[in-house]
């Protein structure tokens, strides 16, 4: 049975009787921290199983948007064995705060705490930003020729144009070339070609 099977599928661990089998538990880590930093005994189907508590000798903060202590928001997991990547700062800086003169990695995961002290992974950062901010993101995939071969629309990005899902908004591009407005239709491909085409980054993809 593959690890954490049983947390990501508990209705059917529920039904092959695997909770009165045996102890199932979910844990939490990253290769960064070398080892769990939370534990949970599933003791029931959940919607979203908690990772439960922190291990021993593991100091966890979740940082609200103004980078105050909460209940809820990005959490930060001190690292007193791990000195970052070798040779890479620019990833350094992303990964690691300073707060209150310990240093702590952020795996970039939106958590909650509750009053027990019991930890639930909500969703990751970058999620949470689009969801807040109604960003619907889209991403398309180059071939070697530099020729799109692969679309991917998000729900998000569907719902915001008037559409549901795959069924009326496949992830083709002709799905969005098909409905741009005749006189734009043109302006629009212009400039989304120049933008796809400048490997340099400097030329944005801005109709206004």
């Amino acid at each position: 049975m593959p690890p954490g099977w049983a947390s990501s599928c508990p209705a059917a661990a529920h039904e092959y009787g695997v909770y009165d089998a045996f102890d199932v538990l979910n844990c939490y880590g990253a290769s960064e921290t070398g080892f769990p930093v939370f534990g949970f005994k599933v003791d029931k189907d959940y919607a979203n199983t908690p990772v439960g508590y922190v291990t021993k000798g593991t100091s966890i903060l979740l940082l609200d948007a103004d980078g105050e202590e909460s209940d809820e928001g990005v959490m930060c997991i001190r690292l007193p064995y791990f000195r970052g990547y070798v040779n890479l700062e620019e990833e350094n800086k992303k990964a690691f705060i300073m707060v209150g003169g310990e240093r702590y990695y952020k795996p970039s995961d939106i958590a909650r705490r509750d009053e027990r002290g019991c930890y639930t992974i909500l969703g990751r950062e970058d999620d949470m930003v689009n969801e807040i901010i109604h960003s619907g993101m889209w991403t398309m995939y180059f071939d070697e020729k530099g020729e799109i071969n692969r679309v991917d629309w998000s729900d998000e990005f569907r719902r915001m144009i008037g559409f549901r899902d795959r069924s009326d908004f496949p992830d083709t591009l002709d799905a969005w070339t098909s409905k741009l407005h005749p006189e734009d239709k043109q302006r629009a491909l212009d400039a989304f070609n120049k933008h796809v085409n400048d490997y340099s980054g400097r030329t944005p993809f801005d109709l206004e």
